[in-house]
């Protein structure tokens, strides 16, 4: 819970996504997280249970690589919390632009004037599947519970520069949707803003 296991996490995520996927796993511990821990395609980053394995993070826990598109991300059994009291008004789960991705199974708890789930908001420049564009479609959040949080999640989708044909005068083309994810189970404990 003291040495920064952020670059070490984050280094055995690229490498089995490099690789072409698989499992990281985080053994039993509390592991300090000084900068957020990065996702990256088709990797499962595994935990020992909730009360087992603990991220506690110094800023946002888990941050998508805005620029890059996230697909097939799953991540269970882990507590996510704040270093230190200071750290409460973070963000756990930041993905700007994701899809076909399961996160379940985490006990979230102390970020008392942040968020737990911030999704979209940002096209990344690199687009893996011409097909899936850079949306944040076809996720499955669940059994999820919150301890604590201000406004509690943020989805946003983003408009591009150029005008629907009809009707006129009409707003932006959607160059990200925010659509089609499911929450399953999703418990909220002392709120204490707008979701």
């Amino acid at each position: 819970g003291i040495t920064d296991n952020t670059a070490a996490i984050n280094a055995a995520i690229a490498g089995k996504s490099a690789s072409g996927g698989g499992i990281v796993y985080l053994p039993p511990a509390v592991h300090a997280v000084i900068n957020g821990i990065v996702p990256k395609s088709n990797v499962w980053l595994l935990g020992s249970g909730q009360r087992a394995t603990m991220l506690k993070c110094n800023s946002n826990c888990v941050v998508q690589d805005s620029t890059v598109q996230l697909s097939s991300w799953h991540m269970s059994d882990i507590n996510l919390g704040p270093l230190a009291v200071g750290n409460n008004g973070a963000t756990a789960l930041t993905f700007s632009s994701v899809q076909q991705s399961v996160i379940e199974r985490l006990l979230i708890e102390g970020f008392t004037t942040g968020r737990w789930l911030n999704l979209g908001g940002t096209v990344p420049s690199t687009i893996t599947d011409s097909n899936l564009g850079g949306n944040v479609i076809w996720n499955d959040f669940r059994d999820i519970t919150v301890y604590g949080c201000a406004t509690c999640g943020t989805l946003s989708g983003h408009y591009g520069s150029t005008p629907t044909g009809s009707p006129a005068n009409s707003a932006n083309v959607p160059d990200q949707v925010v659509t089609a994810n499911q929450f399953n189970n999703i418990n909220l404990f002392y709120v204490t803003g707008v979701c």
